[in-house]
């Protein structure tokens, strides 16, 4: 891939969340974020196929 092929756009940016058992003694995170990718030029990115 070559430079500015591809374009990222953040719909949102990474929201993280954590929730807390006392009698458990365990805490969880969870994180999501929201983005789009666009390929910009048509000829830098390369497919590669596995099979």
């Amino acid at each position: 891939m070559k430079r500015n092929a591809l374009c990222l756009k953040y719909k949102r940016r990474p929201l993280v969340e954590k929730d807390r058992d006392i009698l458990g003694r365990t805490t969880v995170v969870t994180t999501n974020v929201h983005y789009a990718v666009k390929r910009i030029r048509r000829n830098a990115v390369a497919r590669i196929v596995t099979a």
